[in-house]
């Protein structure tokens, strides 16, 4: 469907809703009447938007930081500017990233507060940079704000071969870490291109690996699974080392029940006198704590996209109409690096 404008302004868009909560058939494509503010936020029609597991949760409804129903998933997009305020910072016309402090981007068209914009430069291919906004940003927050780790240390990242996991894996390789990573046998060749030494999860006991590699542990171990695996997570690093936790991904899809749980773990851990300590990381959270951080570090990232010194790992882009598929297919734990959206909007754009 066409974005209609009206006399007034209003226009009839498109939007990915959950209005109940299951398996991704649940997810309905409709139209919506918009009425854009006419004197605050900038107007964005949305090429690229970024999959992830967060979604899958929300969708199933296991993300305790989901609006209530209907509500449409997504954080992170990259689109073009179609409308600004006359004091705007942007321009018709110029192609823009952002980052939601909430759920909301699987739409074709929103309106976005100035301060959640950073613009995208020329000749950053736009799906490169769609690709890298939320991963990136997550992986520089627990390096940068959550861990002090220097040139040289260990470090053991879960889930490598994701979008989190192999953002964390290329910064890593700048920086001279020596990375240990877990993920199934079918994607060790990724992490092995990457630099990290692979561990499979579903054979080999990571802790042991992580042992028998480094006697006294690792320096910082990073968690998205939660639950028993974050406490496994402690056992593998060292003394006077960091735990960072930024997701529920092996909890069958979250929940309160599983946040609960998690956040008593989380606590109960802290209280082990072991030289320990374990952290959580909520992106979204801290570039709404922290706007200057986020805009200046998704600059850089970009940049660094530029120049060729970050490749951000694309798995595969699924038309907006198909997000059904896209969801079923990170259920399905295929994923090698990031899955998008792409929008009709985008389409047109390229012919």
């Amino acid at each position: 469907m066409m974005q209609l404008k009206s006399r007034t302004g209003t226009r009839t868009i498109e939007k990915i809703v959950v209005r109940e909560f299951g398996a991704p058939d649940v997810l309905q494509i409709e139209p919506e009447i918009f009425s854009p503010n006419q004197e605050e936020g900038v107007l964005i029609e949305t090429w690229l938007i970024g999959v992830g597991y967060v979604d899958v949760m929300a969708q199933r409804g296991g993300y305790f930081l989901a609006p209530r129903r209907p509500f449409s998933p997504g954080y992170e997009c990259i689109g073009r500017v179609i409308k600004a305020p006359a004091s705007s910072e942007f321009a018709v016309g110029e192609t823009v990233a952002a980052l939601l402090p909430r759920l909301g981007a699987y739409q074709s068209l929103l309106e976005i507060p100035e301060s959640r914009l950073v613009k995208l430069p020329a000749g950053v291919d736009p799906v490169k940079g769609a690709a890298a906004i939320l991963n990136y940003l997550t992986a520089l927050c627990i390096l940068d704000r959550k861990s002090s780790i220097k040139t040289g240390d260990s470090i053991l990242i879960h889930g490598a071969s994701g979008g989190v996991g192999t953002a964390l894996a290329q910064i890593g390789r700048q920086r001279g870490l020596k990375m240990y990573g877990t993920a199934s046998a079918a994607k060790h060749d990724l992490l092995q291109e990457l630099d990290v030494f692979p561990i499979d999860y579903r054979l080999e006991d990571f802790v042991k690996v992580i042992r028998q590699q480094e006697a006294a542990g690792v320096a910082a171990a990073f968690d998205a699974i939660g639950g028993r695996n974050l406490r496994r997570s402690v056992a593998a690093v060292k003394r006077g080392g960091v735990v960072v936790s930024y997701g529920l991904s092996g909890n069958n899809y979250g929940g309160y029940w599983e946040m609960i749980k998690g956040i008593f773990h989380y606590i109960g851990l802290n209280l082990v006198p072991n030289g320990k300590r374990v952290t959580m990381c909520g992106t979204p959270a801290e570039t709404v704590k922290d706007p200057g951080w986020y805009r200046r570090t998704l600059s850089q990232i970009f940049d660094q996209i530029g120049s060729g010194e970050l490749e951000p790992v694309i798995d595969r882009i699924f038309p907006f109409h198909a997000v059904r598929d896209a969801h079923a297919y990170l259920e399905s734990g295929k994923v090698r690096g990031k899955v998008l959206l792409r929008t009709p909007a985008f389409s047109d754009q390229l012919e």
